[in-house]
């Protein structure tokens, strides 16, 4: 089974706003859909950066059926070269990429749930990537993401775990060295997000259970020296596969977005929580 890269340039865009939802258009943009790469077997997961610092975005793909976990360099012009930054990496459910070891360029995380394991890929800062292990023992993980949870000044590691049922961060010592701790436990954990929900002053962490019976979009406060208190933005949200946040409305205030792979109806389902 092939699946392909791509992406569209403009675009209309769709929310659902509790149970009705609503097509929203803006300004009749459309967008034109190009192929990336049409090879690149079992894609799971995409992200988009600057991976090689020359001010063009470059993607990045997660396969899950044994393509590995490579980037597309962008020639300034949206032509993509291919390079292969781990070939043997198997059931990868996660890309992300930022400056984990503060050294000014982009380095790459990566989950992969049957292996059990989530890494991370040095950049020498000529895009030659040296793999190091995270966590190995974390069951099912799905999901990773990096941002500076404790205020430290350094980049640390969230992530998702299915079967542990458990969102995880990895706090960063400043020397790219990771010690596991645990947000708090969510049952089939699937996505995670980290922003300033409640405007604070400090990241606070999202999680999605894809439970089909006990799913939620869930939250915890980050009430510093790492512990958390859990809130719901959803406590009844079956077979939640992403979250996201961002101030939608305009109004100063972060918003919460999720997706559902059913409703009552076994219908695909997007919601705004505020």
């Amino acid at each position: 089974m092939k699946f392909e890269f791509k992406f569209f340039k403009h675009c209309s865009l769709a929310f659902a706003f509790g149970s009705i939802a609503v097509q929203v258009s803006i300004a009749q943009i459309e967008f034109t859909e190009h192929t990336i790469d049409d090879d690149f077997d079992g894609a799971g997961c995409v992200y988009a950066i600057d991976v090689d610092g020359d001010g063009d975005i470059d993607v990045l793909g997660a396969s899950m059926y044994g393509s590995g976990i490579r980037w597309w360099e962008n020639d300034g012009n949206q032509n993509f070269r291919e390079h292969i930054i781990e070939g043997d990496y198997n059931q990868g459910e996660a890309v992300f990429a930022i400056d984990l070891d503060s050294d000014d360029d982009i380095d790459v995380l990566a989950a992969a749930f049957g292996p059990q394991r989530t890494d991370w890929w040095e950049n020498d800062g000529d895009e030659n990537f040296t793999q190091h292990t995270l966590d190995n023992n974390l069951q099912g993980p799905t999901d990773v993401f990096a941002i500076d949870l404790d205020s430290d000044g350094d980049v640390d590691v969230l992530g998702a775990a299915d079967i542990a049922g458990v969102i995880s961060w990895w706090e960063n010592d400043g020397d790219a060295n990771f010690t596991h701790h645990t947000v708090g436990n969510l049952r089939s954990a699937y996505s995670v997000y980290a922003t300033d929900l409640d405007g604070d002053g400090d990241v606070d962490v999202l999680g999605a259970s894809i439970s089909v019976n006990d799913g939620s979009i869930s939250w915890w406060e980050n009430r510093g020296n790492g512990n958390f208190t859990e809130h719901y933005a959803d406590e009844e949200y079956n077979c939640a596969v992403s979250v996201y946040a961002i101030d939608v409305n305009g109004d100063n205030s972060v918003d919460v977005l999720g997706t559902s792979s059913i409703d009552e109806e076994n219908n695909l389902v997007g919601k705004r929580w505020r």
